[in-house]
């Protein structure tokens, strides 16, 4: 579930089987209402008079606000989920970008390119901090001798300046450590020059 619209898995217990159900999956639209969910159930299986179950904790949901209590307490779940996930991902990187040895430098900044691709982790509260810590470890592995360190770096550092949230955020906050950074390595690697031009888009970063 989230914003406009939220997915709800229906399912129905194959009959005889003690178990194994039918399942269908209902795409429903704000402002969240039973009827499209009753609907649903009546066309895939012939139901007169629907009627839901909450499958985790087995009660009945039987009122629209009931059903909008779910949802939001189910996305509120999954994005725990997520935090638990990004920190467990977030300590990988940590490490391995902590390491003084050349493939585990590499393997860590491709992670860090990873974890940023995706906006909203970039976005994330949970992940504020870390972020910071890993764009300054970013900023020093591009002077490695190593050129493939060199230009994971600057990948990562591109995929994070593409992000206006980050622009504002992490990279402003070492904008002239990053911008010399990236110039000094510009002729090594077209990663460097690819961060370089939505970075200098922002005033801080041209001072």
């Amino acid at each position: 579930a989230g914003g406009e619209t939220a997915s709800v898995v229906l399912g129905r217990e194959k009959e005889g089987s003690g178990s194994s159900t039918d399942n269908i999956i209902v795409l429903i639209r704000s402002p969240f209402a039973l009827a499209a969910l009753h609907e649903a159930a009546r066309k895939a299986w012939s139901m007169v008079t629907p009627v839901l179950e909450n499958a985790t904790f087995g009660h009945r949901v039987e009122t629209d606000s009931s059903l909008r209590l779910l949802l939001l307490d189910w996305a509120e779940e999954v994005e725990h989920r997520r935090d638990d996930t990004r920190a467990v991902w977030a300590e990988r990187v940590r490490n391995s970008l902590d390491s003084a040895a050349v493939g585990r430098q590499a393997a860590g900044l491709h992670q860090l390119w990873e974890l940023v691709c995706r906006a909203d982790n970039v976005n994330s509260a949970a992940l504020s901090l870390l972020l910071t810590e890993f764009a300054a470890r970013a900023t020093t592995l591009l002077r490695s001798p190593d050129t493939n360190v060199a230009t994971l770096a600057a990948k990562a550092l591109w995929m994070l300046s593409e992000i206006q949230t980050a622009r504002d955020g992490v990279l402003a906050e070492r904008s002239p450590q990053i911008v010399r950074a990236l110039l000094a390595r510009s002729d090594l690697c077209e990663s460097a020059l690819g961060a370089l031009h939505p970075l200098l888009e922002v005033p801080a970063f041209r001072e």
